[in-house]
């Protein structure tokens, strides 16, 4: 059992949470190097590719990931309710990995 207080666990719960990312590659297990070379790529909708920006500045928010930084305006137009909820839920007891 993975313990609840590892930063991998919990940044993998938080990946998880965001419905547009059930099968980006770097979520589960998470691999930040992975998750942003995907997040960079043409493949993603814009709703991965905010979520995954999303994650990486919670993993490290002092790197510059090739996917660019997180910018929540255009995050939440993007995002429909499942995914807005996730980034809400987080944003209402923030932590950072």
């Amino acid at each position: 059992m993975k313990d609840r207080e590892d930063p991998r666990t919990r940044i993998e719960e938080l990946g998880q949470r965001f419905t547009c990312l059930a099968n980006a590659p770097g979520i589960t297990p998470f691999d930040a190097r992975m998750l942003d070379e995907w997040a960079a790529s043409d493949a993603p909708s814009p709703a991965q590719h905010h979520a995954a920006c999303f994650i990486l500045g919670v993993w490290d928010s002092g790197t510059a990931w090739k996917a660019g930084p997180f910018l929540v305006m255009e995050a939440l137009a993007a995002w429909d309710y499942e995914n807005r909820l996730a980034f809400l839920c987080w944003a209402n007891s923030p932590w950072w990995a």
